[in-house]
């Protein structure tokens, strides 16, 4: 068993530890714990990506969302709509009702 793994069990390669991760930039939002998704990605690599997105349990999930966070910094129409959208959900009421009357 390796001495370090990440948060899901793969083992750390101490290369990966040795090299800058999280240099400042002057726009965009990069995470530090993974590559992410290629910055130039394919069609058939954007396909791959929606397909497994679709499928329950495939594990696809930050492909996903490095897929969507990539979308809003190439394409300021599309960040410009969902910013609109965030806004309008964030200002809807928020009400939480009990299933049933039991504690549980």
């Amino acid at each position: 068993m390796p001495g370090l793994v990440t948060p899901d069990g793969r083992p750390v390669r101490t290369l990966d530890l040795k090299g800058e991760k999280a240099a400042a930039t002057e726009s965009g939002v990069r995470s530090i714990w993974r590559d992410g998704l290629d910055r130039t990605p394919t069609p058939a690599r954007l396909a791959e990506i929606l397909r497994r997105a679709e499928t329950p349990g495939h594990g696809a999930e930050e492909e996903f969302f490095d897929l969507a966070e990539l979308m809003e910094e190439r394409d300021l129409h599309y960040l410009g709509v969902l910013q609109t959208r965030r806004r309008q959900v964030a200002q809807l009421p928020v009400r939480i009702e009990p299933a049933s009357d039991s504690p549980a």
